[in-house]
């Protein structure tokens, strides 16, 4: 997902930042810069978490502000999807699925 730096400046247009000489986006909240290392900080686990939910139109501040029942309802969701992608996969290796180490 690469974007040139007009693409940016357009993008930046468009939701009214500024752009610096250097073509990167100036006063806005969510900067693809910020979201990028938001990202590029998370473990495998939790961006398979994130785009799990993500897939369920849910953020994770939304999924940690409900209560534990529904948590572990969507929870569930994300496991079966998971073993449904799995098994799609056609991938057989030993511990895909289940983490067997002790």
């Amino acid at each position: 997902m690469s974007m040139s730096i007009s693409a940016t400046s357009s993008a930046a247009v468009a939701t009214g930042a500024r752009t610096g000489a250097t073509g990167e986006v100036k006063g806005k909240a969510g900067s693809a810069e910020e979201e990028f290392l938001k990202i590029a900080r998370m473990t495998p686990a939790e961006r398979l978490h994130a785009a799990m939910l993500a897939k369920l139109g849910l953020t994770e501040e939304e999924f940690a502000k409900l209560d534990p029942k529904q948590q572990a309802v969507i929870q569930e969701k994300i496991a079966a999807e998971i073993k449904e992608q799995m098994a799609a996969s056609g991938d057989k290796r030993v511990g895909m699925i289940a983490d067997i180490t002790v």
